[in-house]
């Protein structure tokens, strides 16, 4: 799920750490949601 995710951010997003890319996948699914 975390590859697939990061796939639709960009790339600089690789080099966060895990738990920021956790809150950007819950930020997506919020907007995602909406």
């Amino acid at each position: 799920m975390g590859i697939k995710t990061t796939a639709y951010l960009p790339r600089h997003v690789i080099h966060y750490t895990p738990k920021e890319v956790q809150s950007r996948e819950l930020e997506l699914r919020r907007c995602v949601k909406l």
